[in-house]
């Protein structure tokens, strides 16, 4: 007899290797589930950080009453195109409290915020694009007091025009 009468020798390498897949297996399994848990606790963490605020309780009842336009002949009509707002938001290094921080002499602001609003032509739903202020752009020539006019700048940060 040479041992291999298909009893199934479990001491053999077929046995060895099931073995060892069905312990990699669990091991799989078990960093699945210790993965799956850590984001379960992460979302839940992360989640409950995020406070809301009702607002018509924050402001109360006394609001004035909604205003209601009733058309007359002699009123100009509303607009009903869509409209482009652009926001600035500007910064200084001039002042007192700010030399103090290290802030200088320099005259002038630059454009620290800047953003283009479109409001659709319904009224009923508004978009909002940042430009970051260090965006490069070609600064146009534009007159001066004096009567004089700038030189056209290439590759000028937005928030320098």
């Amino acid at each position: 007899m040479t041992g291999h009468d298909g009893s199934g020798d479990v001491g053999g390498p077929r046995g060895r290797r099931s073995k060892a897949l069905k312990i990699a297996g669990l091991a799989m399994a078990g960093l699945l589930v210790l993965g799956a848990g850590a984001a379960g606790w992460a979302y839940w963490h992360l989640d409950s950080n995020i406070k809301s605020v009702d607002i018509n309780q924050a402001l109360g009842d006394d609001r004035p009453a909604k205003a209601l336009i009733t058309p007359s002949a002699s009123a100009s009509p509303l607009p009903t195109g869509s409209l482009n707002i652009l926001v600035l938001g500007s910064d200084s290094r001039s002042g007192k409290e700010n030399k103090a921080l290290g802030g200088g002499s320099s005259s002038g602001a630059r454009s620290d915020t800047a953003m283009v609003v479109h409001i659709d032509a319904g009224r009923k739903k508004a978009t909002v694009v940042s430009i970051p202020r260090d965006t490069l752009v070609t600064r146009p020539s534009c007159p001066l007091k004096s009567g004089g006019s700038t030189a056209v700048a290439y590759r000028a940060m937005f928030n320098s025009a």
